[in-house]
């Protein structure tokens, strides 16, 4: 059976290109060694910028998880981005060897996307959330506002968001990215049945964070 060709987010062939370019010429100088690092490097950025194709869950009921990584956060807090209700704040550590392409929790409207300069603590500690530089994005769906929150950590210093204000969203499509590990958080409303708890490992697009009740309490 052929392998499949992973596809790689734009942005990495701003790190490729100069990287093949000097492995081609070192090589053509005969220094081996810088060579191989740069080989090195060439092949980590194709990893790092893989960006596989999800089969996303249907269903208008489910809140998806923006991004791959490991749940490090569950809380209850007030947060203004969703008009300062009680709300569920899912924080999701994403290491080095996470696929680092965020996607769209939920289908809906941006209204509101705030980049904000900050801190570049580590991306595991909680107050790495408050402090660190990050991209707010508010989309308003049928559950009601949902934040999602990009965040820089201490060797991701580029947020990359591929949505505007006002743009309708699908669930599970792509968001943007981070470089290089972070910490994606999204606020969801206290009402929703909660799908997840902290150690779990999660795939953007394609876990499922919390559901609609049954009953459809709290729907807007």
């Amino acid at each position: 059976m052929k392998g499949r060709v992973v596809p790689i987010a734009p942005d990495a062939w701003r790190f490729l290109t100069p990287l093949g370019t000097a492995g081609a010429v070192f090589l053509a100088f005969g220094w081996t060694i810088p060579a191989g690092l740069a080989g090195l490097c060439f092949f980590f950025v194709l990893y790092f910028f893989r960006d596989p194709e999800r089969q996303i869950p249907p269903g208008s009921d489910l809140l998806l998880s923006p991004a791959d990584g490991t749940v490090s956060t569950v809380e209850k807090v007030r947060d203004a981005g969703s008009g300062s209700q009680e709300n569920w704040r899912v924080g999701i550590f994403l290491s080095l060897f996470n696929v680092h392409v965020n996607r769209v929790p939920v289908q809906g409207k941006v209204i509101s996307l705030h980049y904000r300069p900050g801190k570049f603590l580590p991306a595991y500690r909680q107050q790495a959330a408050v402090e660190n530089e990050q991209n707010v994005i508010v989309i308003q769906g049928r559950q009601g506002p949902v934040v999602v929150k990009q965040v820089a950590g201490v060797l991701a210093r580029r947020i990359v968001c591929w949505v505007r204000q006002d743009q309708d969203l699908e669930a599970g499509q792509r968001l943007g990215l981070i470089r290089f590990g972070s910490r994606v958080e999204v606020i969801l409303p206290a009402w929703m049945s909660l799908n997840v708890a902290v150690g779990d490992r999660v795939k953007g697009g394609l876990s499922i964070l919390a559901r609609i009740p049954e009953d459809g309490h709290g729907l807007v």
